[in-house]
């Protein structure tokens, strides 16, 4: 789905899609282990806010979410 969005503009073409991939899924693997170790689910919600403002800032059009 990353590669798709890059080719369609939503993402920019110097990003890494692999490396984005990795990222993605190690902040899930990482607030996972955190919501569990602290027994705190606020901790995917801020996993969220983060990863949409990271999002928005390689997005090319700053409009797909």
């Amino acid at each position: 789905h990353l590669k798709k969005s890059q080719k369609l503009g939503y993402i920019h073409k110097d990003q890494s899609t692999k490396s984005l991939a990795k990222f993605i899924v190690s902040s899930q693997e990482g607030a996972y282990g955190m919501s569990k170790s602290y027994q705190n689910s606020e901790i995917f919600k801020t996993l969220h806010a983060s990863l949409k403002t990271y999002f928005q800032s390689i997005s090319a059009t700053h409009t797909f979410l």
